[in-house]
């Protein structure tokens, strides 16, 4: 009787753990560029749990506003992390979310509040600029506090890699790192499709397919509890012959 509560313990605890996973989906439905998770069972002894991420591009949205930016299919946008590595330096991390914004310190970042990174790999600083425009290649112009319409300064690019696909892995800050040892190709800028400015990328989560998984899960865990609980009460009367026998 052990074994099957146990058996039915383990699956609860899984279940449990894929429903984090869709319920965490449908809450960002409406993040910009939020990348889908997913669970998947495996015919494996105690590890029977393999989370991915769906990468497909989400729906594109127009705003209108000039600091909204959705990169080209397939391509990712460099970000420092928000926590170090053991030198001390800033991780680097990977994202499509491009909805930028100057935060206090005067660095460009983005609406999840990760700041971007030159193709140097430093946060870019954009300080009290009176406009910021794109290119459609991703470079970075303002114009001054102070000067006229007509000035532009160039920050450099947008850092941005388009790395092989099963490259990327979804990390605790909802970003992407790069696994070990991943080659990537060079940018061609002039070969790119161009950025959209003024449109945002949405969340490719499905909500209908979600909460359809939701209610399948729902089910599986109700048997899950009847399984424990028919193991507890045979444990009770196995317990109770054992005493009548006595």
């Amino acid at each position: 009787m052990d074994r099957v509560a146990f058996l039915g313990m383990h699956a609860a605890m899984q279940t449990a753990r894929i429903q984090q996973i869709n319920v965490n989906n449908l809450a960002n439905i409406d993040t910009p560029a939020f990348k889908a998770d997913y669970a998947n069972s495996q015919p494996q002894f105690i590890q029977n749990e393999v989370v991915g991420t769906d990468l497909s591009m989400g729906s594109i949205r127009f705003t209108g506003r000039a600091l909204d930016v959705v990169l080209p299919e397939g391509y990712w946008l460099a970000v420092q992390g928000r926590t170090t590595q053991n030198n001390g330096e800033a991780s680097v991390y990977y994202t499509r979310r491009a909805d930028f914004q100057i935060d206090t310190a005067g660095y460009l970042s983005n609406g999840a509040g990760n700041r971007v990174l030159d193709t140097q790999e430093n946060p870019i600083y954009v300080g009290q600029a009176q406009k910021i425009r794109f290119s459609a290649e991703g470079e970075i112009n303002i114009v001054p506090m102070g000067a006229s319409a007509e000035t532009s300064l160039s920050l450099g690019y947008l850092a941005l890699i388009k790395p092989p696909a099963g490259a990327l892995e979804k990390n605790s800050e909802g970003v992407f790192a790069l696994r070990e040892n991943t080659l990537l190709p060079p940018i061609d800028r002039a070969s790119m499709a161009p950025l959209q400015i003024g449109s945002l990328e949405g969340s490719n989560v499905n909500a209908v397919m979600e909460l359809m998984e939701l209610l399948r899960l729902s089910r599986h865990q109700d048997v899950n509890m009847k399984c424990i609980e028919a193991a507890r009460h045979q444990d009770e009367v196995s317990a109770a012959i054992l005493r009548f026998s006595y």
